[in-house]
């Protein structure tokens, strides 16, 4: 008998992370364990044998898929969250094979698995496009944004003030602070009001 494959499900949300588990379980016909934190999504490819990731977006995963990549080269990473294009393009560039809103029909979820388990690419529509308009250096300003200052900026664009951002992202004030700046440098936004109005209608046309 054929051994199964190993299936790591990343997700921050327990009922989420066991229905995409059971789906893996069964279009892939694979044994699934569970990851609810990038540090141990990184100590179970360290210690499984994983064929096969499928993760959500969360604080730090983009970083993680690199270091998860770099360990075990063959891992096909499949991720499964909110339609944002600019961080599928982000996951892809990381290595991941495929990238899939969370609120997708199951039917595609399951083409995806088996699309990616395969060693194939998915991705939607959507994301295809602008994954190909992203073929030119920094075509959207915002894709200048390192990882940690995406999420900064989403946050303002959701209304956090900084200290409540802080306590969200698991960093200092100052820190949140110094990403701002970086924020308002890089977008050529000349104070605050500017940078809240960018980050406002971002959020409302990366939606």
């Amino acid at each position: 008998m054929p051994k199964k494959k190993l299936v790591l499900v990343v997700n921050q949300h327990p009922i989420t992370a066991m229905t995409l588990g059971r789906l893996a379980e069964s279009e892939l016909q694979a044994k699934v364990i569970m990851a609810y934190h990038v540090v141990n999504m990184l100590d179970a490819v360290r210690d499984n044998p994983v064929d096969v990731m499928i993760t959500d977006i969360s604080m730090g995963t983009i970083e993680a898929i690199k270091q998860v990549i770099s360990q075990r080269p063959a891992i096909n990473i499949l991720v499964v969250a909110d339609e944002e294009e600019l961080y599928a393009i982000r996951s892809l560039r990381a290595g991941a094979k495929g990238f899939i809103a969370i609120g997708s029909p199951v039917e595609e979820l399951a083409s995806a698995m088996q699309k990616v388990d395969a060693g194939g690419i998915h991705l939607s529509e959507k994301i295809t496009q602008r994954a190909l308009a992203c073929r030119r250096p920094f075509a959207d300003p915002v894709e200048q944004l390192s990882d940690m200052e995406l999420k900064v900026y989403r946050k303002i664009g959701q209304g956090r003030p900084t200290r409540l951002i802080a306590s969200e992202l698991g960093i200092s004030v100052k820190t949140v602070e110094s990403h701002r700046a970086n924020i308002k440098t890089k977008l050529g936004l000349k104070g605050c009001l500017e940078l809240v109005r960018s980050a406002v209608t971002y959020r409302r046309v990366s939606r």
